[in-house]
């Protein structure tokens, strides 16, 4: 919830089965998200068991679809997002004098 104490940047993740962006997008906002990482668990999919994962990053800008790559460079992808927008969000705050104390 927004606020003092609220993290400058709250992911949430999400596993479908069906409606993928229309649920995550529910999430999101059901959830005080501002990302979800989401992915399908469909009789078809490899989320399970698989080495490979393809996700959707929602956001309330939009929604940016990943191709399917190994887990480990969806790790290194988010975290360098999420790395961007941080920084984004100090260089702003220090623009406009509102940088939070930790």
């Amino acid at each position: 919830k927004p606020g003092p104490t609220r993290p400058a940047l709250v992911v949430g993740f999400a596993l479908e089965t069906e409606n993928l962006i229309q649920n995550a997008t529910a999430k999101l906002v059901a959830k005080g998200c501002d990302w979800i990482v989401a992915n399908e668990a469909t009789q078809d999919s490899t989320v399970f068991g698989s080495n490979t994962n393809s996700v959707a990053l929602v956001t309330s800008a939009g929604t940016e679809f990943w191709p399917r790559t190994s887990k480990q460079e969806v790790g290194r992808r988010l975290a360098a997002s999420v790395a961007d927008n941080l920084t984004a969000t100090c260089d702003i705050a220090q623009q406009t004098g509102t940088v939070r104390s930790a």
